[in-house]
């Protein structure tokens, strides 16, 4: 016999459970070194907690071409429970993840009355491991909270259709705004919207219904009742667009990096990608490199003749089964923005891409079973079902716990992603980077080599070995790379950074000045606060020891805007000195007064304090 439907709850209980199991590995691991510096340890703004000047920040500032001030807010309060300890954030992912996953069995249910698949659909999404990625890196906080106010947003949706009134109407716009303002995650709902009408809602056939219902009668007859309300949430969903555009425009690749050709091939691969990996999760990575060499005509012809014949086959068996349809084009629909015809960064995929599309996968596997299997009702074969669906589970979970095993430090992350994907340049760049600030300059030396070999941004890869050379003793090789590297990426700021640092330890101060003014130049809004701190505190400490020291009191005042309490003293210490060599006695007092506010026990900066605070010493 089916479960009866008090027994539901219990087994979405054990079903949270086992993915909070699964998931156990993550509260163990640290931030990542990709973009958890950004967003939490190297932002002051969030690293310092719930402040007004926080929050006006995270609704008017763009910060690593993201604008999503609601995700900004749940790291600052995140910040105020669990302070700077990995664990408290991690554990936060896991609950919001937890969470999404009991509304989309609640919200299936309520709008297909079915909880048997709609637990399926659940335990698809609760255990999948490519959406590990999603939960056990903290910058992905932003599509967590953008799932879970989509999900209430869709719930709303469905009260309204059923005649709850505008207050339901109004309750999912305002929370489709919250989950946009989360990420643009769900930018195309209003399409959603559209196929819940069709099924499991039903508001697109003909009032009072004819005969026989054929699908596209429906959706063209009833299009015209129900576009009009969807008006409003495609307007949201125009802003929202805008937004995310603007804020990554300096993320996106241009034409001249990835062409139409190569763009439009690699999104109809990387679908196919995303439907083998649905169906056999093998190879997960945190990157995948997009190489357009590797990419052919061929290739994208395959790839559109095996989605158009999939399409078709949808359509067709849709006629029957209407929650195939709806689940095929959901997965299409909800991949559209991230399949890489606007291309942002340089991968070729990514698996928390599919965090929310695999839902219609799972809806065409769960409900279309549900229909086809509709009527056996014999004990023997539901026993089988039920066996076949917790073996599923039990290696779900087990996939699932291995692949947050990968997460749990940055080099763990990289060497796996550097293991099971070939050429993958970026993991051997940041394998390079990671050794440099352990000290393992051998290992960076022969990463950086790798990377090198493999790349498609050399010179920001030549930065890291230049230094690593240079530490390891070979002077003449490490001013080549660096200097290769302001050639092969002049708009990048690391590689003149590097640059000016080098001719400041040799002495070669205005070389050093030239070098970091480039490095200055090439600063966009999208650069990361620790890179802008670097340059603006070289900058000061050049200037300074160069006898410039108007120049070098602008240049520390910068980079004091940027840093954080952990690292200020140091330049406040610095600047105050530049300060009494100008003169400038009530600012140098107000920066050591700072210092000591921050480390009563700072005796450099008390005793300077003591020095010029002494009788007899004249003040300005």
């Amino acid at each position: 016999m089916p479960p009866r439907s008090r027994a539901y709850p219990w087994l979405l209980l054990a079903l949270l459970a086992v993915t909070a199991w699964s998931y156990t590995p993550t509260l163990g691991a640290g931030f990542v070194d990709l973009d958890d510096r950004g967003y939490l340890a190297e932002n002051p703004h969030v690293s310092t907690g719930l402040r007004f000047e926080n929050l006006r920040w995270a609704l008017t500032g763009v910060e690593l071409s993201n604008w999503h001030p609601l995700t900004w807010a749940s790291h600052m309060l995140d910040v105020e429970i669990h302070g700077l300890e990995p664990a408290g954030h991690h554990a936060t992912n896991v609950a919001l993840h937890l969470l999404n996953v009991a509304l989309l069995f609640a919200v299936l249910r309520s709008l297909t009355r079915e909880a048997g698949a709609s637990l399926v659909v659940a335990a698809l999404f609760a255990l999948h491991p490519m959406n590990v990625e999603s939960v056990a890196w903290m910058s992905q906080r932003k599509t967590l909270l953008s799932t879970f106010f989509a999900l209430v947003s869709i719930w709303s949706y469905a009260r309204y259709a059923r005649g709850a009134g505008g207050a339901a109407y109004a309750s999912s716009l305002i929370l489709f705004a919250c989950s946009l303002a989360s990420k643009q995650t769900f930018v195309t709902l209003g399409l959603v919207l559209l196929l819940l009408d069709f099924w499991p809602l039903r508001r697109a056939e003909f009032d009072p219904p004819r005969g026989r219902s054929l699908v596209f009668g429906d959706l063209l007859h009833g299009l015209g009742r129900l576009l009009p309300e969807k008006l409003p949430f495609f307007a949201v969903s125009l802003l929202a667009a805008a937004i995310a555009i603007q804020s990554q425009e300096e993320a996106l690749s241009p034409l001249d990096s990835y062409g139409v050709g190569t763009r439009l091939t690699n999104a109809l691969l990387s679908v196919v990608r995303y439907l083998a990996g649905f169906l056999l999760p093998r190879r997960l990575a945190a990157f995948y490199p997009l190489y357009p060499e590797d990419l052919a005509a061929w290739h994208a012809v395959a790839a559109a003749a095996l989605l158009i014949g999939l399409t078709a086959l949808a359509v067709r068996v849709g006629l029957r089964r209407r929650c195939v349809l709806v689940g095929w084009l959901f997965f299409l629909i909800m991949l559209l923005p991230v399949v890489g015809i606007v291309q942002v960064g340089m991968q070729s995929m990514a698996d928390r891409y599919a965090y929310v599309p695999f839902w219609g996968l799972s809806i065409v596997v769960a409900f279309g079973c549900r229909e086809l299997l509709a009527g056996r009702s014999q004990p023997a074969f539901q026993r089988a079902a039920a066996a076949f669906a917790l073996a599923l589970v039990g290696l779900l979970a087990w996939t699932t716990t291995r692949q947050a095993h990968t997460w749990k430090d940055s080099i763990a992350l990289f060497e796996h992603a550097a293991e099971v994907v070939d050429r993958n340049w970026f993991a051997h760049s940041r394998l390079a980077s990671l050794y440099f600030e352990r000290g393992d300059y051998v290992r960076s030396v022969e990463q950086s080599r790798k990377a090198l070999l493999y790349g498609r941004r050399p010179g920001i890869v030549r930065s890291t070995y230049g230094l690593a050379l240079l530490e390891l003793g070979d002077h003449e090789q490490a001013f080549e790379q660096l200097e290769l590297a302001t050639i092969e990426a002049p708009d990048d700021p690391t590689g003149f950074l590097n640059l000016g640092w080098l001719h400041a330890t040799r002495g070669e101060y205005e070389l050093a000045i030239e070098a970091l003014a480039r490095a200055e130049a090439t600063l966009v809004a999208s650069t990361p606060r620790y890179t802008r701190w670097m340059i603006h505190a070289n900058q000061a400490q050049v200037l300074a020891k160069s006898g410039q020291l108007g120049r070098a009191r602008v240049h520390y005042d910068a980079a004091l805007e940027l840093t954080l309490p952990a690292e200020e003293n140091l330049l406040l210490r610095d600047a105050a000195r530049v300060d009494l060599a100008l003169g400038e006695v009530d600012s140098a007092r107000s920066r050591l007064r700072r210092a000591l506010e921050n480390d009563p026990g700072d005796l450099e900066a008390r005793r300077l304090l003591d020095a010029f605070e002494a009788p007899g010493r004249s003040r300005r």
